[in-house]
């Protein structure tokens, strides 16, 4: 087992005074790090007098291996217990989830009822051959898999900690994310914000705005960037678009809920 060297995104993240008026917590993905969000805490302290808090999620930060054991529960009860503690204060906040993450974001969000919340890139729709019964299959018979990156974006993640492999189980997580997102997400009351990328390697754009058709909530808004890939926050010529049109969005969600108070 090889570990990478100490790099951002071992550890949680949290950026901001905790004296801020609101708080912002996000989700990272499957075999990623707190470091998937790229400078977007930073510039979401600033541009909102936020608290931003990134956790690490459980088996994240040290050997790949160590994610073989853990199904989707341990993740989703890591993720409500960090939300409980921010619900609790009282103050305003917002979620945001990132791939994997962007499903804890949504059952967080039906059980807390936060200001707002975003997704970025949710593997809501697998492109071919992921989404093929012989590509579930055979993702299963293998303990771990090589994710194949475009250089590029090797390359913009290179300073943040991610795995370079992925557990053969990761399929079996989305579709066990889709269907528990389907049994809540009537009952998300806040505005929705779902950015995805037209050439992600793993989820069609599509996923974006399928996985907010059924929220009842009147303000449902989709960033579909041209040029991006997975890790949005980290690559791309869309980069700033995307950190403005989230910062856009929970300044505003934020004002409106605090003239609706």
């Amino acid at each position: 087992m090889a570990q990478q060297e100490n790099r951002r995104g071992r550890e949680s993240i949290i950026a901001g005074k905790e004296s801020a008026a609101y708080t912002v917590i996000l989700f990272h993905g499957y075999t990623g790090s707190p470091g998937d969000f790229g400078d977007l805490p930073e510039i979401l302290a600033t541009s909102l007098n936020a608290r931003v808090v990134v956790p690490l999620l459980p088996g994240h930060g040290t050997f790949v291996e160590d994610l073989l054991p853990l199904d989707f529960n341990t993740f989703l009860r890591a993720a409500e217990n960090e939300t409980a503690r921010i619900a609790q204060t009282g103050h305003p906040f917002a979620i945001g989830g990132h791939s994997f993450g962007a499903y804890l974001a949504m059952l967080t969000t039906a059980q807390y009822k936060p200001s707002a919340f975003f997704t970025s890139v949710i593997p809501y729709r697998l492109l071919f051959p992921y989404s093929s019964f012989v590509g579930r299959s055979i993702s299963r018979t293998k303990t771990l898999w090589t994710k194949h990156l475009p250089k590029d974006e090797q390359e913009a993640r290179s300073g943040d900690f991610f795995y370079p492999q992925m557990p053969g189980k990761a399929l079996s997580l989305v579709y066990d994310g889709n269907r528990r997102i389907e049994e809540i997400v009537g009952s998300i009351t806040c505005p929705a914000l779902a950015i995805h990328a037209l050439h992600d390697t793993l989820a069609h754009w599509q996923s974006a705005p399928l996985s907010l058709a059924r929220i009842p909530h009147s303000r449902k808004e989709t960033l579909i960037i041209e040029n991006g890939r997975h890790s949005i926050f980290a690559s791309g010529d869309d980069k700033q678009k995307v950190f403005s049109t989230i910062s856009n969005f929970l300044e505003r969600s934020f004002a409106s809920k605090s003239y609706d108070a």
